[in-house]
């Protein structure tokens, strides 16, 4: 039962991320007029502290995405993982790699 809930919230949270990314934040600024900037793909805004994670909608939503999916497969555990992965991605994209 709760797994799907966790795959339509997934869904919710990737259309956020495509509109953001391919519509310009679509509606979302309008009615956010407050969190506009977070919703431009164009402007650099804020990071996670200590880490180069970036604060706009776009990755806020895809990593939202995959959360949910991953509760959806295993619950709080893997949540835990995903936040794993997400510091490993950026620990090897933005300091190893780069």
């Amino acid at each position: 039962m709760f797994a799907v809930l966790f795959i339509i919230l997934a869904a919710i949270c990737k259309a956020f991320a495509d509109t953001i990314a391919h519509h310009k934040g679509g509606s979302l600024p309008k009615l956010l007029p407050k969190y506009a900037k977070y919703f431009d793909m164009q402007i650099q805004g804020e990071f996670l502290p200590f880490t180069k994670y970036p604060l706009d909608g776009w990755h806020v939503a895809n990593s939202g995405m995959i959360g949910f999916f991953l509760l959806a497969v295993g619950g709080i555990y893997i949540v835990l993982g995903s936040i794993g992965f997400i510091l490993a991605f950026n620990l090897f994209y933005n300091k190893i790699l780069k």
